[in-house]
């Protein structure tokens, strides 16, 4: 029996603390033509994610809704290759910084795969206790079950 991949609702990061909290302490990676900024988080049960494409770069609604649409299709495929790693889980958010042409969905497949591969492995190493993280601690306890 097949697995169902979903993409469901506390996955998503919507919490207008924790995504400030992600954009000033998280850490970037560069997978043009994406951006994926990350941010462990070990009161998570879960990875949440957030895409993101800016009006400046791509001006049309229709074109940044069909782009976030095939990141998040993307991510929601290829997902279990992060879902496989051990805690901590992670805050990450796709910023899209390529130019306003199109990308094809097997291109930015390819990047998601690349990124989610790239974080697999960040999961996987020693994780370090690091005191400036109490406060993300504080605020990932809003996103637990328990608190909803």
């Amino acid at each position: 029996m097949t697995e169902h991949i979903g993409f469901s609702r506390y996955e998503r990061l919507k919490s207008r603390k924790l995504i400030e909290h992600l954009f000033r302490e998280g850490k970037a990676m560069h997978v043009p033509p994406l951006r994926v900024i990350y941010l462990p988080c070990e009161q998570l049960h879960y990875h949440q994610v957030l895409f993101a494409v800016s009006k400046k770069k791509v001006r049309r609604a229709v074109m940044r809704n069909k782009l976030k649409r095939r990141i998040r299709e993307a991510y929601r495929l290829h997902k279990y290759l992060l879902s496989k790693a051990p805690p901590p889980y992670f805050l990450i958010g796709y910023v899209y910084i390529g130019g306003s042409e199109l990308y094809h969905f097997k291109t930015i497949q390819e990047k998601v795969i690349t990124s989610l591969q790239r974080l697999n492995k960040l999961s996987q190493a020693p994780y370090k206790f690091d005191p400036s993280y109490v406060s993300m601690a504080l605020l990932c306890r809003l996103t637990s079950p328990v608190y909803w």
